[in-house]
């Protein structure tokens, strides 16, 4: 047999065995075994050394963290794990019943109350108001509350009042070690107690009708920094004087030695402090604020009186921490923050300004020599007719050689222009070009979508240089059909600028030319870079060499993509 023999209220003794549990019914004088599982059984614990019965007559069975309820009419196990707060508790060492929903436990460590309809478990210790938690035993009262049997005194807790009461030596007992507990009669009027070398028994009623009145909760003392000071009003210390000691007792003519104290420092603590007998504390470095220093007493037999003793007072800032001088200094630091963020913006825009101011600069030096190189080719042409004495034909181009200058002139004073006006421009150009050359040569210049692009703005002559080479290098040398296309196109919010033109080919001018890049070309390359900075865009020219099935050459595709 494992532990000790429990007697239900039918007269069954209930014994723990090795490979499970045993009842003896004296009325039918025979044994009835609940073996384990592991003895092929349906007793779920392995064994079972606490047994009690609650108000129901079910049997109630404790192992470790686990309990076990018997129902005695459909004689069925249930399983109850016990956990507080999503974790197991630690082993039960006692059981007993306290009614319907209420057992009593002691957990290795606190007293324990569990709530079998909900599953929660309440934990006392010695800092939540019974005096000891080293438990012999426990048992239940006929009013469903648990006398305890402790190493520091006898323990009773009432379940209605929520309060513990506590016995010892100096009410009278043999030992404050009390061994075990039990009622000697079914009606529970006597109450016997064991101790190591006597025992005692005694009325529970009696005893509970003398309980001694609360103790009265008294500040003593009160030191700031090692020095006693006065503590009948409020009072305010220097920051400097953040040390302070607090003394304290319960007033009780009857075992005031037995008094257990609790305090807190209400704005600094977050709760109770329960100090066993000390009666004093202190509290070092304490930062300012506004505080209230509380103490409150139990007598011996575990009694609260739940009205504190308070003293209350304040630690003054440093006056680096005070509003009136934290204010200014908040003022002063928004205003330098101000100024310095207003400076660098300051900064920062000059430093724009002359960047734009040098790139506006560079592009209309580009532009100053993009004009005089087109003049240059442009009057190469005329004195080729003069040259050849075609007086007419000089006229004729030299006509419409200054309406183009005219344009050029005009629109050499913004450093970009629509882009329509840049095609109208070409277009000019071309006739001239095409008039210079016999009209060798086919040309067309498309826009896609005027409207869509009307807004768009480019640098005066940026495309002319290609639409030149393309034309002198690429169109002239070639015999048979010449063909030029222009083509001005948005896509992905960004323009290309397509010439596209069926001459030799690079490799043949290279061949012939020994270069392929012309002054005219080198300078839109500058003016683009110049636009990078300018317009914070950055274009990109690409050139394909257009090859037939027999890898010759069949003209020039030149690319440019500007981004919007």
């Amino acid at each position: 047999i494992a532990g000790f023999p429990f007697k239900d209220s039918k007269c069954n003794i209930w014994a723990s065995l090795k490979n499970g549990i045993s009842k003896y019914s004296a009325l039918a004088n025979s044994f009835i075994s609940y073996q384990n599982k592991r003895h092929g059984g349906t007793f779920p614990l392995e064994e079972s050394f606490f047994k009690t019965e609650d108000s129901n007559g079910n049997i109630w069975f404790a192992s470790q963290d686990t309990l076990v309820k018997f129902d005695a009419t459909a004689e069925t196990f249930s399983i109850f794990l016990l956990k507080k707060d999503g974790l197991a508790v630690r082993p039960v060492k006692e059981l007993a019943s306290g009614g319907k929903d209420i057992l009593y436990m002691y957990l290795d460590g606190a007293f324990a109350i569990y709530h079998i309809s909900t599953g929660d478990i309440d934990l006392f210790t010695k800092e939540t108001g019974i005096v000891s938690t080293s438990i012999n035993q426990i048992v239940t009262d006929k009013k469903g509350n648990p006398w305890i049997a402790t190493g520091g005194g006898l323990v009773y807790y009432n379940n209605q009042s929520k309060q513990f009461y506590s016995y010892t030596k100096a009410d009278g007992l043999p030992d404050d070690n009390v061994i075990s507990i039990n009622f000697a009669d079914d009606a529970k009027n006597i109450l016997y107690l064991g101790f190591s070398k006597s025992y005692c028994v005694f009325n529970p009623e009696g005893l509970l009708q003398k309980r001694n009145t609360a103790v009265q909760n008294t500040i003593t003392g009160v030191e700031v920094n090692g020095q006693v000071i006065a503590f009948d009003e409020k009072r305010t210390f220097s920051y400097k004087n953040n040390s302070i000691s607090f003394f304290y007792t319960g007033i009780n003519f009857i075992a005031g030695q037995q008094n257990s104290y609790a305090y807190m420092l209400q704005g600094f603590d977050k709760d109770w402090k329960y100090s066993g007998k000390k009666r004093q504390c202190s509290y070092i470095n304490l930062p300012p604020g506004n505080y209230t220093f509380k103490i409150k007493s139990a007598n011996q037999q575990g009694e609260w009186n739940e009205t504190p003793a308070s003293f209350s007072f304040t630690i003054s800032s440093p006056f680096w921490q005070t509003w009136w001088f934290r204010m200014p200094i908040a003022i002063l630091t928004v205003i330098l923050i101000y100024w310095f963020i207003k400076r660098r913006e300051n900064i920062k825009e000059k430093e724009n300004s002359a960047a734009l101011k040098m790139s506006e600069l560079k592009l209309t030096a580009l532009q100053s020599q993009m004009n005089p190189h087109f003049i240059f080719n442009s009057l190469n042409s005329i004195q080729n007719y003069i040259m050849q004495q075609k007086p007419v034909d000089a006229a004729r181009y030299l006509s419409k050689f200054s309406k183009l200058m005219r344009r050029v002139l005009d629109q050499s004073f913004n450093n970009l222009i629509p882009l329509n006006e840049i095609a109208d421009t070409l277009n000019m150009y071309l006739e001239l070009e095409a008039f210079r050359f016999s009209n060798g040569f086919e040309y067309e210049i498309k826009v896609d979508e005027p409207e869509s692009i009307i807004d768009v703005k480019l640098p005066p002559l940026l495309i002319q240089p290609y639409v030149e080479n393309a034309i002198i290098h690429g169109l002239m040398p070639k015999e048979g059909s010449k063909k030029l296309l222009i083509y001005f196109y948005i896509q992905n919010n960004e323009l290309h600028c397509v010439i596209d033109d069926n001459g030799i080919g690079r490799g043949n001018q290279l061949a012939e030319k020994g270069q392929n890049i012309s002054r005219g070309q080198n300078l839109t390359i500058d003016m683009l870079a110049t636009m990078k900075q300018l317009l914070n865009k950055e274009a990109t020219i690409s050139i394909i060499d257009k090859k037939d099935t027999s890898n010759n050459a069949e003209g020039t595709t030149v690319e440019l993509i500007i981004p919007l």
